[in-house]
C-alpha cells in the first residue's frame, strides 16, 4: 500500500510502499510503525490516524481501525496518508519536572 506520513502537520520524505497482506486498518498501522520505526519511536501503533487522501487529513476523517482494507487501490499519487501526533517538546517535559519537585 502507497502510504504517506505525516508527524504533526509535517509530511516524512514522500510516498513509500508499505507491504505485507492487511486486512485491517489495525493490522497496516502496525506495518507502518516498523517501516518508519526511526520516525515513530514517540508514538505506539494505536495512536496513529489513518486517511484515505490528503482531503480526509485536513478534515480529520480518520478511517476506523477495523476497517477492511481489501478495497482500497492507492498508487505514489494516491497513498493512503498515515499522521502520528507530534514528539514531546523536551522543554515541556523539563517544565513539568520542575514543577513536580
Amino acid at each position: 500500500m502507497w502510504t504517506q506520513l505525516y508527524v504533526g502537520e509535517d509530511p516524512v520524505g514522500g510516498p513509500e510502499q508499505v507491504d505485507g497482506s492487511f486486512q485491517t486498518i489495525s493490522q497496516f498501522k502496525r506495518a507502518v510503525k516498523q517501516l518508519w520505526a526511526h520516525d515513530l519511536k514517540h508514538v505506539d501503533a494505536p495512536r496513529l490516524s489513518v486517511h484515505s487522501s490528503g482531503n480526509e487529513r485536513n478534515e480529520k476523517n480518520a478511517l476506523e481501525v477495523d476497517l477492511e482494507l481489501s478495497g482500497y487501490v492507492t498508487s505514489k499519487n494516491m497513498p493512503l496518508v498515515v499522521v502520528a501526533p507530534l514528539p514531546p517538546s523536551e522543554g515541556v517535559i523539563v517544565f513539568i519536572m520542575f514543577l513536580a519537585v
